[in-house]
């Protein structure tokens, strides 16, 4: 059995909240659709530790989507969003974290059995530096209950 006297041994208690919000906004022009997403997360840690105190995260976040169908078989699409996420507490100090990205993406049904995808997509942040980042993709269903797929990409998610 552990001793709890031992100095190798801390009782520790943590408290975790998270208040979470998203609202979804869908408008339909003609043959175009714009899906905004604006929203934030509050995460605040309680930690009891001898020589630690609470931390806290705040991220706001919004992402805006555009799509247009150019024809039956051919749809674009835009994603534009934007994180920022800010942090305080005792051994992280204080931080602020913005991230925008931009992605656009293709897509052509060539038949009822094959279609094709790509997607270019880039971030912008002064935390890291971020690649240029990019997916191809075919879809090939010959039978109903049979799919082959093909995709390559760079760190694309």
């Amino acid at each position: 059995a552990i001793s709890t006297e031992s100095p190798l041994y801390t009782v520790s208690e943590l408290f975790l909240y998270i208040l979470a919000s998203l609202l979804m906004i869908e408008a339909f022009i003609n043959s175009s659709r714009l899906l905004s997403k604006p929203g934030f997360i509050i995460n605040y840690f309680d930690f009891h530790l001898p020589n630690a105190s609470s931390s806290r995260a705040q991220t706001y976040l919004v992402q805006s989507e555009l799509s247009y169908q150019i024809s039956k078989k051919v749809e674009l699409q835009s994603v534009v969003s934007y994180t920022e996420t800010k942090a305080k507490g005792a051994n992280i100090g204080s931080s602020k974290r913005p991230i925008g990205a931009g992605t656009l993406l293709a897509k052509i049904n060539w038949s009822s059995k094959f279609s094709t995808e790509a997607s270019i997509r880039q971030e912008q942040t002064s935390a890291y530096k971020s690649p240029f980042l990019f997916s191809v993709g075919a879809v090939y269903q010959p039978f109903k209950s049979y799919v082959i797929r093909s995709n390559a990409s760079r760190n694309f998610r």
